[in-house]
């Protein structure tokens, strides 16, 4: 292994706390906020193409971005 490499799981073991596991369950959960299909039509288009996680949204028709503020879509 690179030093740096290990200088950088060095860094990822101690903001863990030595776990490991808990190192990996904080990467599945990032990676689980991917977007998925709403069938919201996009505010700028009218097409039924928006992709949304959490709290962003984002129409593959016309590429407009749009943000969830107390679950309403706005404009970004």
């Amino acid at each position: 292994m690179g030093k740096m490499k290990e200088i950088f799981m060095d860094i990822m073991l101690k903001k863990y706390d030595e776990d490991y596991e808990a190192y990996v369950n904080d990467l599945t959960k990032h990676s689980c906020e991917k977007f998925i299909e709403d069938d919201t039509p996009c505010p700028n288009c009218f097409n039924i193409s928006l992709m949304r996680n959490e709290t962003n949204a984002t129409c593959e028709s016309c590429g407009q971005y749009f943000i969830y503020v107390n679950g309403s879509l706005r404009f970004e």
